[in-house]
């Protein structure tokens, strides 16, 4: 085989592999593996376990949750019939009404074509989010503002400019209010500053959560979910972030540090969905690490 047919060989494989690795994480989304395995879902398990690079993550999540819910789209790509390059172009005007008519654009079509295609039906679609390393110390934020988001931040910047009596870039500005909005928001933030929690705080079997132990909680678990899977991996989700009664309320579980945990809200579901044996009050279930 020479080289030439080799390469056709090669990208032959690829397309085929993309597809049956797409169909395969639309299994494991339908069968709830991810949480199992301490992911919140499949971008976290691309990007950690398949070690894929964040863009190829992104393809892979976008493309299986329009498949779960466009069951043409999901047999057209674990198909081959159109490549996961394809699926994802698509992914922003595709449905169950209209699949079949982008299913064929997207195979006919160039992609310069395609892409004009869709951003014709909906404009948002050309709309890319990117953060991504430019040098040791920098990073590259690409994106595209509205004209009311685009006022606000000249207007921010003005302010900041006035404030700080110098020119004040755009970085700077993004600095300045980030940072404000954080140690105000960030529940992590909030718990630091709040007093320790007295050990003769009440405990009580109420579902009203006291912000005194919420805070506890929050400091322990670091605002992040606690959940670790059976390879002793830690989730490292720190959005949708929920609290869990390890022993529920109905079964006299007390409303106490000891006895909440953070999860993330696919793993909470998962929780709840699956039979675990519970531990007695004041110890932590095997699936979380126990308070520091």
């Amino acid at each position: 085989m020479d080289l030439r047919e080799r390469s056709v060989h090669l990208a032959r494989e690829l397309k085929k592999n993309y597809a049956e690795l797409t169909a395969v994480l639309i299994a494991m989304t339908r069968l709830k593996m991810f949480a199992k395995l301490g992911y919140p879902g499949v971008f976290a398990y691309c990007q950690q376990e398949l070690e894929l690079a964040d863009a190829q993550c992104f393809y892979f999540q976008k493309v299986v949750q329009a498949a779960l819910q466009v069951p043409k789209l999901e047999k057209a790509v674990t198909s081959g019939e159109i490549s996961l390059s394809q699926a994802r172009r698509i992914v922003p005007v595709i449905d169950k009404s209209n699949a079949q008519e982008w299913i064929e654009k997207a195979k006919e079509l160039p992609q310069r074509e395609l892409e004009k295609a869709v951003a014709a039906m909906n404009p948002k679609a050309a709309m890319f989010e990117r953060l991504r390393p430019i040098s040791a110390d920098l990073q590259k934020l690409t994106m595209t503002l509205s004209h009311e988001v685009a006022d606000l931040l000249r207007l921010a910047q003005e302010l900041e400019s006035q404030r700080t009596r110098k020119a004040s870039s755009l970085e700077d500005t993004l600095k300045n209010l980030l940072t404000g909005y954080i140690q105000k928001n960030d529940p992590l933030k909030k718990a630091e500053r709040a007093k320790p929690l007295d050990p003769s705080f009440p405990e009580e079997s109420k579902r009203a959560l006291p912000m005194p132990i919420k805070h506890a909680v929050v400091r322990r678990d670091q605002s992040r979910c606690t959940y670790v899977s059976a390879k002793g991996k830690r989730c490292d989700s720190r959005r949708w972030l929920e609290l869990h009664h390890q022993i529920p309320l109905a079964k006299g579980g007390l409303t106490s540090e000891r006895n909440l945990v953070t999860l993330c809200s696919s793993h909470h579901r998962h929780e709840h969905t699956t039979v675990r044996n519970r531990p007695p009050e004041g110890q932590h279930n095997a699936g979380f690490p126990g308070p520091n």
